[in-house]
């Protein structure tokens, strides 16, 4: 029997019990990364509060949605304990890692969670290089792995929520007003885009179909019927010699940020692009002083991405200074074979 929407009564009890939820979490993180706890134990939060993350609760939740931001918010909140539950034990586990790795430069071991303080605080560059060298072998060979498991396990659950339809190839004309909206949002108020005056949405058809033209995908997100956000790969560079190089562009519309939409478009585009000739992806991510773009960051390290350098203050928006970080990951069999 599938669920029924919750009363307002219902929903006040569950607002109320996930305010303690997140607190008793906010304290473990707190606890545990601050160096006061040594064990990262979630598992007895979300066993007292199961309730807030079964699967038919969320759907439930999700059913009391009418365009109401406080509500929508519940159900972001919902979800995200739903897929926090099917993913603790990765957590834990990345925690037991990372607080046990050690990373050894030019004789000296090193923790790896203090890997990004010391690269902050070296003023040898060849150190320094050699430190994010580390860190990143680190990463790919012993937290990625775990990443990329608990991605999929979103991916499936995400799916069986029914928030998001499978991701597709060649939006119809139909969605260019909303993907247009999207990205001029980006452009007037964000520093993700480098542009500073949106295009028309004649320009976003014409920037479409050469994506098209190419062979490459371009996929949206969407929920009955409303464009979410929205992917593609274009060429990384012009010149020939880069023809197996893809970046990725990934924008969401601005009032979804924090769904777990992007992840799940990033992780879509992937594949799509490994059914291809393609051999490395790219990712050029804008990020400031104040934190902008750590979030993307954050989702394209968790889909295997590795960062493989920075230029530092090569954009101006907004009266700010931007760098932008180079991340990069291998498409199928990457450089361990030639192209055919």
């Amino acid at each position: 029997m599938p669920p029924a929407p919750p009363s307002d009564r219902d929903l006040d009890a569950y607002r109320e019990q996930a305010d303690r939820f997140i607190a008793e979490l906010d304290e473990e993180f707190y606890l545990h990364y601050a160096g006061l706890k040594e064990s990262f134990d979630l598992k007895p939060i979300y066993e007292r509060h199961s309730n807030l993350t079964e699967l038919d609760t969320v759907k439930s939740v999700g059913l009391a949605v009418n365009g109401g931001t406080r509500v929508r918010e519940l159900w972001r909140f919902a979800c995200e304990g739903y897929f926090g539950e099917l993913t603790r034990d990765h957590a834990e586990r990345l925690a037991a890692l990372e607080s046990e790795i050690q990373v050894t430069v030019d004789g000296e071991e090193i923790p790896y969670r203090m890997v990004r303080p010391a690269l902050a605080n070296e003023a040898d560059r060849g150190k320094r290089q050699r430190l994010d060298e580390k860190a990143n072998e680190v990463l790919d060979e012993r937290m990625n792995p775990l990443h990329l498991e608990g991605t999929e396990r979103v991916q499936a659950a995400a799916r069986e929520l029914g928030e998001l339809r499978q991701p597709r190839r060649a939006p119809p004309p139909a969605d260019i007003p909303a993907i247009h909206a999207i990205y001029a949002h980006h452009v007037q108020h964000g520093r993700a885009s480098f542009e500073e005056v949106p295009p028309s949405a004649d320009e976003m058809q014409l920037r479409l179909a050469e994506v098209r033209r190419k062979g490459l995908p371009y996929l949206v997100a969407e929920r009955d019927g409303e464009v979410l956000g929205y992917a593609y790969a274009s060429a990384y560079r012009a010149r020939s010699a880069y023809r197996f190089a893809i970046e990725d562009s990934i924008y969401i519309d601005h009032r979804r940020v924090g769904e777990g939409l992007g992840q799940a478009l990033l992780a879509a585009l992937i594949a799509r692009c490994e059914t291809g000739p393609w051999r490395q992806m790219v990712a050029v991510i804008a990020c400031t002083a104040a934190g902008e773009g750590a979030g993307s960051l954050a989702v394209h390290e968790r889909l295997g991405f590795r960062t493989v350098g920075r230029l530092e203050a090569v954009g101006f928006k907004h009266g700010q200074w931007i760098d932008t970080v180079l991340m990069q990951r291998m498409l199928g069999a990457g450089a361990t074979t030639l192209p055919g």
